[in-house]
C-alpha cells in the first residue's frame, strides 16, 4: 500500500507557502501527485489517496480505482510523531463542509486536532451531517467536469440545489450566514467555505495554516 497526497490546485493557489509546508512533511511518507483530475487513473487497488480538499475526495471516490481515500487530517492525526503547534487562547467556530457532510471520520479528525493544539472551540447549530454551507457554492452552476468525475455528490446532489444569483446577493447570504457566527476566527477545511467566511466579514483560518504554520 502506498499514500498519494493530492494537494488540490485550488488550495494551493490560496495558501501557496501552506501547501509546500504540507509537501515537505509528508516527504517520506507519500508521493505527491499533481492535479486529481489526470491522477485519478493512475491509482491502482493498493493505493491509498490522501486529500485536503472536499471535491478531490469527490472525484477520488467515484472516479478512481483506490479503494480507501483519506483526508490530510486523518493521517496527521494518526501520525504519534507530529509536533503539534500551540495556539492555545484562541477561540474558533467551525465551520463543517456540504460537499463532506457525511464525512465523520474527518469531521471528527478537524475536532481532535484543533483540541490538540489547544484551539477551543464553538459549533454551529447546522453542523456535521446538517451542514448546509460551502461558501457560494449553491450560488453558482456547478462546473461541466463535476457531473463526468462526481456524477453522484457533485451533479445528482449539487445541481439541485444550485440556484444562481448576483454578486450582490452571494455577498448578502454570506453575510447573513456569518451574523449567526459567534467568534471573528472561523476554521475551515474547505477552501469555498473559506472564501465564503471572508466575503460574510469573519477571518477565515484554515485548519492546515494551524497545523503548519509558517
Amino acid at each position: 500500500m502506498s499514500l498519494v497526497y493530492f494537494p488540490s490546485c485550488k488550495f494551493t493557489a490560496k495558501y501557496p507557502q501552506t501547501s509546500q509546508a504540507i509537501q515537505r512533511y509528508l516527504q517520506g511518507k507519500a508521493r505527491v501527485a499533481g492535479c486529481c483530475r489526470p491522477g485519478l487513473e493512475e491509482l491502482t487497488e493498493e493505493d491509498t489517496a490522501v486529500y485536503i480538499c472536499n471535491t478531490c475526495a469527490a472525484f477520488l471516490r467515484e472516479s478512481s480505482r483506490a479503494k480507501t481515500v483519506l483526508s490530510l487530517w486523518e493521517v496527521v492525526l494518526g501520525d504519534s510523531d507530529f509536533p503539534f503547534p500551540d495556539h492555545r487562547g484562541r477561540v474558533m467556530t467551525v465551520q463543517d463542509c456540504w460537499r463532506a457532510y457525511d464525512g465523520l471520520a474527518a469531521q471528527e479528525a478537524v475536532r481532535t486536532l484543533l483540541a490538540q493544539m489547544g484551539v477551543e472551540t464553538l459549533e454551529l447549530p447546522d453542523h456535521h451531517r446538517r451542514t448546509a454551507f460551502c461558501g457560494c457554492t449553491f450560488s453558482t452552476p456547478p462546473p461541466p467536469h463535476y457531473a463526468r468525475y462526481a456524477p453522484w455528490r457533485l451533479e445528482e446532489e449539487l445541481r439541485p440545489l444550485c440556484v444562481p444569483c448576483p454578486p450582490q446577493e452571494r455577498k448578502a447570504r454570506m453575510e447573513a450566514h456569518c451574523r449567526q457566527i459567534p467568534t471573528n476566527e472561523v476554521v475551515c477545511s474547505c477552501v469555498s467555505c473559506a472564501n465564503g467566511i471572508e466575503l460574510g466579514g469573519k477571518q477565515a483560518v484554515h485548519l492546515a495554516q494551524l497545523l503548519f504554520p509558517i
